[in-house]
């Protein structure tokens, strides 16, 4: 088996190095032979897992379900693939899917077919595994597909997304699978197809947006791959680019991710679980492919790849993982892929997972915490039978290897948060045991799409609808065909389902109104809608709701509610699936029995209560005002087809339970409001109903809640006004809108302060700005702000005005402090006459405390303040703190006084040229000053027992009269002790001197020195000047051998001598080199006598790098100077001075 690996992988190095415009040698060859190989082995590795182990029943299980599939299509296989059939005017390869030449669909699901087909045969354990008839089968398939169906001269037709994504995807799968089976030519072939139908610019106008982006882009990369094109690569890669890019609301086409955690596909629709799935495959899918290569990294390919390395960790968090509930994905985030059977909720949320779990091990930082997230949302639903059916064997081995990691946690997160997405339109409410999705519309958000036969009945999906996870399973299933889509929760409805036409594929369903967004803290928000229903499904229905996500409460309200279509209008509180219909739904304690086409009309209803399978399924209802509503529990009918035509005729049922408000058949200005309690029992939803510990406010103009128990009030102000709750608690919950908005006010207590946090924001997306003012109170401090934000005081109130002039919806931020009584103590040090120190707060009277005896408090006047102390405390070993109190006579604060002996201070000697005076003190010393010639420079702070003090350019002259003066934190001076000033010592050092090869003498020299001169053998030369520290004396060729005598003198500026140097004489070094074979040696090789600092190689006249030498023999590398036997070559040899001193031939075979 290891050696049929081993042959098919040395194979597709030796067929797959063609091009298919250009021969090899014209193709720039970044991407190399050997990385090719492992990069296309890597795909085989993503498309087939690792080698199966036969003794696991679930993967086993796998490979048999998909046996069984290729058993089926195989039937379906034209008698003799590659002839025409006897009454047909095509070929085809499955008989069912005869019609390609008009449906672009068949050959997709042709396509599909046979890159199953090419899996099994590739996938050890397989029955059909290396079998040989399937083999010839999916050659004969391929040719057919290429020759007939898709190939560089074919015209697309139908969908054009399935000629250049979903057909060449699934295609070039089977290509890498069979690759080492496939003629040259037929490859080469299909290179040439893909590269017909896929962009040849990264400019080209119809490479489309969000994941069509990235899905052409991926095309292209691997088709370069197959190819060994790194053009190819850097094209698909330059194309993905823009995809990963945060598009910023207002600059360009709508489609693609949003920094506030929104997915945007066809500008209009949100799409994190259902195109965006696509984008998390290729991001994983780039990251398989190009392992253990450098095509991510290198110089070629490294900068097209940039902006998907730096984005993608990102959209994991921000984008991707608000929208999963464990392995459930909000359905408000799949668009139309709600509506087929194909794919179930949990098959998109496990292969979303997968790619998220392969993306994250790219990243140290998230490799962790990933793995906790993946395996604790997938554990639950590993333990059932089924969990691995629906997954290819690459996904299922990497859960199972996940699972059985016992130091990687199962806990699932209970962290509380809330996120607005807000161009989305849809709110997120993650809480311990539920998330809650709401989904609303807009002018430019689609309240749901519909393209070709799919989604015929989403009109109340985007208008909305509340959908609550909580692992009951409740919208899994044949959810959407039973439901009845006119009655989803969270909407109000007249239960319209108009008729679609063609006319109105891929149409923006708008709302007529801009009121539609909401805000968010982070830990709570609110999510808030004006809508009519005109541009969606023709009613004269219109609303104003609002939803307030609290802790473990949902709030609903609405208000406005007008129709005049004479239908049933109504609000749904709930229409739930129950997979358990045994579990007791209630209203008002009564129990609603299960019976068909029955509901219960009941009165003056004030809670409700559904029981779970689990406790924590549970979901209590409460109506603070008293509300009639309609309930029942009944079994629901539908078809798969009446929302896609697509679908298989398919009659399903399932049972639910469901409470609606009844508004009338024409109502005008309605209104409804209730509380949804997710996990609440039956007992705690009835109790909650006479006090919920939430107030609410729903009119026209403002709907808003307080949470008494939170310290949090949030308004929707549709119109400037004031409102709130100012005397219900402690705190003052008022308001004051002079714009329209929405405001949360939040009483915290953070590290210690008290805070009231403000956050703001404009749910209509359209103000220039946005204006709010709140009182002040005890919070009187900007802790924090917005940087979109200006803050005012006015009198009692924080006036907040904030620029929303980028439209983005997005919540701004402003913390207050409550600021607290403060008390510092200055340190007191014994002979002091004063304790001192500052406060501040409402201090009436403070007092001294010593060795635990509380002396007289006096009256406190102003801060700083001063109590006087001379000969109360008397000693560094007294224990002494100051104490301020109220006009009660309440302690508000104590410090204590640190108390120190008397000070010392010293200055080290200063010499000339150095930087600093330094020295060391003890005591109560803060800062020090220098004082130069009676003239005092500026203090400098000083802390420890040590200090330094710049004096650079300060102290001018060894005669200059310098001292240094310490002071205590109150500015009172200390000391004053000397700094003794030095003159910088003379001296005169000498480099050595090579006789025969330098010319001067050279060296260095510190202090006043004037002039130097040469002496050699007892002969003084002339003397010359020098500065600048450093000397170079020209020797007239004086220095003739090393037994000389030779000296540098210095003189001062009288010309007495104060100073000489010896000089060290070298004699000029000789240099031998051996002879250097081309091709064998790496390094030229020598040796060399005497004093040498650095050798070089000159080839051709021109000198190559200097390297040092430490001694001989040497070696210089000169392998990668590829020389001749024709070149000059020398080595040359250098002393100190850098002049050369000798050269030798070097012989080159």
């Amino acid at each position: 088996m290891i050696k049929k690996y081993c042959i098919a992988i040395l194979l597709a190095v030796a067929v797959l190095c063609i091009s298919t415009h250009t021969t090899l040698a014209a193709t720039p060859q970044i991407i190399t032979v050997d990385e090719q190989t492992k990069a296309l082995s890597n795909w085989r590795t993503t498309l087939l897992g690792t080698q199966i182990d036969e003794k696991d029943a679930v993967l086993m299980s796998i490979l048999k379900n998909r046996d069984n599939n290729v058993s089926a299509i195989s039937r379906k296989l034209s008698t003799n693939i590659k002839e025409k059939p006897v009454g047909s005017g095509v070929r085809y390869v499955f008989s069912d899917l005869s019609n390609w030449s008009t449906s672009s669909k068949s050959i997709l699901e042709t396509a599909s077919r046979v890159e199953l087909m090419a899996t099994q045969y590739n996938t050890y354990g397989s029955t059909f595994y290396q079998d040989a008839v399937l083999k010839q089968q999916i050659i004969d398939a391929l040719e057919v597909i290429n020759v007939d169906m898709y190939n560089e001269q074919t015209a697309t037709y139908a969908d054009v997304n399935d000629w250049n994504i979903f057909i060449p995807k699934t295609l070039i799968n089977s290509i890498v699978l069979m690759n080492a089976d496939l003629p040259i030519a037929l490859k080469q072939n299909y290179l040439k197809a893909f590269d017909h139908f896929e962009p040849k610019v990264a400019t080209d106008l119809s490479i489309g947006t969000g994941s069509n982006r990235i899905n052409k882009g991926f095309i292209i990369v691997l088709r370069g791959v197959i190819g060994l094109d790194q053009d190819k690569i850097n094209l698909g890669a330059k194309i993905m680019e823009h995809g990963y890019k945060t598009v910023i609301p207002g600059t360009g086409p709508g489609s693609g991710f949003y920094a506030d955690g929104s997915f945007i596909q066809h500008d209009k629709t949100p799409y994190t679980s259902g195109y965006g799935v696509d984008i998390l495959k290729a991001s994983a899918g780039l990251f398989q492919l190009f392992n253990g290569t450098s095509l991510l990294s290198n110089a070629a390919s490294a900068n097209n790849f940039q902006i998907f390395q730096n984005s993608i960790y990102t959209y994991l968090d921000k984008n991707y993982l608000p929208v999963l509930y464990k392995n459930e994905v909000l359905d408000m985030t799949r668009g139309r892929g709600i509506t087929s059977n194909a794919q179930s909720n949990e098959d998109v949320a496990n292969t979303m997972l997968y790619n998220m779990y392969i993306i994250s091990q790219k990243k140290a930082a998230l490799k962790e915490p990933y793995s906790n997230i993946i395996k604790s949302a997938i554990y639950d639903s590993s333990l059932r039978s089924d969990f691995y059916k629906n997954m290819t064997i690459p996904q299922a081995q990497t859960f199972q290897s996940l699972l059985a990691d016992t130091t990687i946690s199962k806990t699932y997160s209970d962290d509380k948060k809330n996120t607005m997405m807000s161009w989305a339109r849809q709110m997120i409410d993650r809480n311990k045991d539920y998330v809650a999705g709401l989904s609303m519309f807009s002018k430019n958000i689609s309240a749901f799409e519909f393209i070709g036969s799919q989604n015929k009945t989403g009109f109340y999906t985007g208008t909305g609808a509340l959908s609550l996870y909580n692992g009951d399973e409740s919208l899994r299933g044949d959810y959407y065909p039973t439901v009845n889509m006119a009655m989803l929760p969270g909407t109000t409805t007249d239960m319209k389902l108009p008729a679609l036409t063609a006319a109105e594929n891929n149409k923006l369903f708008s709302n007529t109104e801009s009121w539609s967004g909401g805000i968010s803290d982070g830990i709570n928000g609110s999510a808030t809608l004006d809508y009519s229903m005109a541009n969606v499904t023709a009613s004269s229905l219109s609303a104003k709701k609002s939803w307030f996500f609290l802790d473990d409460i949902i709030v609903a309200m609405g208000t406005g509610i007008t129709s005049t279509e004479g239908l049933n209008t109504q609000t749904i509180v709930e229409n739930r699936q129950l997979l358990n219909p045994s579990n007791t739904f209630s209203v008002n304690g009564q129990e609603i029995p299960l019976a068909q086409n029955t509901t219960k009309q009941v009165p003056n209803v004030s809670w409700a209560h559904l029981a779970g399978t689990t406790s924590n399924q549970d979901i209590g209802y409460i109506f603070p005002q008293f509300t009639n509503v309609n309930a029942f529990k009944q079994t629901q009918f539908g078809n798969w087809d009446t929302l896609d035509s697509g679908n298989d005729l398919k009659a399903v049922s399932a049972t639910y339970a469901g409470l609606t408000i009844p508004h009338g058949a024409n109502p005008s200005d309605a209104s409804y409001m209730y509380m949804i309690l997710p996990g609440s029992s039956k007992e705690d939803t009835e109790k909650k109903a006479s006090d919920s510990g939430v107030l609410t406010t729903n009119t026209g103009n403002v709907q808003g809640v307080l949470d008494k128990e939170c310290d949090l009030a949030i308004m929707n102000y549709r119109a400037p006004g004031e409102a709130g709750y100012a005397t219900v608690t402690k705190h003052n919950y008022n308001s004051t809108a002079y714009t329209s908005g929405s405001i949360m006010i939040r009483y915290a207590t953070d590290q210690e302060r008290k805070i009231k946090k403000i956050t703001l924001s404009d749910p209509s997306m359209e103000a220039k700005s946005i204006h709010f003012s709140v009182p002040k109170e005890s919070y009187t401090v900007v802790s924090s702000q917005s940087g979109k934000g200006t803050v005012k005081s006015e009198g009692d109130t924080w006036d907040i005005t904030v620029d929303t002039s980028g439209k983005t919806g997005e919540s701004f931020q402003f913390v207050f402090e409550n600021e607290p009584p403060t008390l510092t103590a200055d340190d007191f040090t014994i002979g002091d006459s004063y304790v001192t120190g500052n406060y501040t707060g409402d201090v009436a009277k403070i007092g001294l405390k010593v060795n635990g005896t509380l002396l007289q408090l006096i009256n406190a006047t102003t801060s700083p303040y001063q109590y006087y102390a001379k000969g109360k405390i008397i000693a560094i070993t007294d224990t002494v703190s100051f104490i301020t109190y109220d006009a009660n006579g309440n302690q508000l604060k104590e410090v204590p006084v640190n108390v120190k002996g008397a000070s010392t201070l010293k200055a080290n000697d200063f010499t000339m040229g150095d930087s600093y005076v330094t020295g060391t003190y003890t005591g109560a010393v803060a800062r020090v000053a220098l004082k130069v010639n009676g003239t005092l420079l500026p203090e400098i702070n000083v802390s420890g027992s040590s200090y330094q003090y710049n004096a650079k350019d300060k102290i001018k002259a060894a005669t200059d009269t310098v001292s240094l003066i310490s002071y205590d934190a109150r500015g009172i001076q200390l000391k004053e002790v000397p700094v003794t000033v030095k003159a910088v010592p003379i001296t005169v050092a000498t480099d050595d001197f090579t006789v025969g090869v330098d010319s001067y003498v050279t060296g260095t020299y510190t202090g006043d020195l004037s002039r130097i001169a040469l002496e050699v053998d007892g002969v003084v030369q002339t003397k010359i000047p020098v500065s600048d520290s450093s000397y170079r004396y020209y020797t007239y060729q004086l220095i003739k051998t090393t037994t000389s005598e030779v000296n540098i003198i210095g003189y001062d500026s009288s010309g007495a001598e104060i100073t000489r140097s010896k000089v060290t004489l070298n004699s000029k070094p000789q240099i031998t080199a051996n002879t250097f074979t081309t091709g064998k040696d790496n390094y030229i090789t020598g040796s060399y006598t005497g004093v040498v600092d650095k050798i070089a190689l000159e080839v051709n006249g021109t000198v190559l790098q200097k390297i040092n030498v430490t001694g001989s023999p040497y070696q210089y590398y000169a392998k990668s100077n590829n020389l001749k036997a024709s070149d000059t070559v020398y080595i040359v040899c250098y002393v100190a001075s850098g002049v050369e001193a000798n050269r030798v031939r070097v012989i080159v075979k």
